[in-house]
């Protein structure tokens, strides 16, 4: 008797209609729906490469600090930066500390050899979620031969999270930061 039933069962099942194709523009405008829907506003937040100082010579270092402008309180902020390796170096990368004496964001970073710096911010323990003006971090670099290179985001990686599920759009990054390198 259970074998007639898995035939009729076998015979009634139909194929699953075709799937939606979902890509970051249908997500977004997913998420953005929802928040929305919710009272939530999506948010849009800004990224710029402040240097503190001119040209440099072969072995000097200078640094350029990660500012953040946000109308949205944001959990994670990630991004991938591109440089020209035969010019610069990235040496170090580090916390910027905070000037209201909260916790400092924790930060991760990786530079690849072939001149791509990939960075993650999230505010530290404890830390209210970033909002407003913040100084995320310092990346140090140091020249290594004559010429110049641009410190530029890439565009399609720029991720920033908000802590209440809100979407938030990157704003078109400020150009890129050019360092010269002279003799």
């Amino acid at each position: 008797a259970a074998a007639p039933a898995a035939k009729e069962a076998a015979q009634t099942q139909t194929t699953p209609a075709a799937l939606p194709v979902v890509n970051n523009a249908t997500v977004a405008a997913a998420v953005n729906n929802a928040a929305t829907a919710s009272g939530v506003a999506a948010g849009s937040a800004q990224l710029t490469l402040v240097p503190d100082g001119g040209d440099v010579k072969p072995g000097e270092r200078r640094r350029l600090t990660l500012a953040l402008k946000t109308d949205s309180p944001l959990g994670l902020v990630a991004a991938t930066l591109r440089f020209d390796p035969k010019v610069v170096a990235v040496r170090a990368v580090s916390t910027a500390v905070p000037a209201d004496g909260s916790a400092a964001p924790v930060v991760t970073h990786s530079v690849d050899p072939s001149g791509v710096l990939v960075i993650s911010a999230a505010p530290g323990a404890g830390a209210r979620p970033f909002g407003g003006e913040s100084l995320l971090l310092v990346v140090e670099v140091q020249g290594l031969a004559a010429g110049e290179s641009d410190f530029a985001f890439d565009a399609d990686k720029v991720h920033l999270i908000a802590a209440d599920g809100r979407a938030v759009r990157a704003a078109s990054p400020a150009a890129a930061v050019r360092l010269k390198v002279v003799e």
